[in-house]
């Protein structure tokens, strides 16, 4: 079976990630300057390593992100295409199926 060690939820106490509750999560990952909720990267990053990171290790994090965040042109015109009625999530989900075509992962294993 699945064995899942990131997270645990628990009727009475709620969900637990890596072990810190929600509320000790927004009192110990890094918050954007004047935020008050934290920042999406310290969460992903408590996820991926089981650490609380440090401001600077989130910037990072954010950066990188930024840096890989441009799309092929051909989801671009795809997303520009759909109408605006379509819900987001269902945009959403036809781009990251799109982005299969560029994908390295795929191709290693075509």
């Amino acid at each position: 079976g699945l064995v899942c060690e990131t997270s645990v939820l628990d009727a009475d106490e709620g969900i637990r990630f890596r072990g810190l509750s929600i509320p000790e999560c927004q009192k110990v990952l890094p918050k954007a300057e004047g935020g008050e909720e934290p920042l999406p990267e310290g969460l992903f990053w408590l996820l991926l390593t089981g650490d609380v990171p440090t401001k600077g290790q989130v910037k990072q994090l954010s950066k990188e992100w930024a840096e890989r965040a441009a799309l092929p042109q051909h989801v671009v015109t795809m997303l520009n295409n759909m109408p605006t009625t379509l819900h987001p999530m269902s945009q959403f989900a036809c781009a990251v199926t799109a982005l299969n075509h560029d994908s390295k992962f795929a191709k290693a294993y075509s």
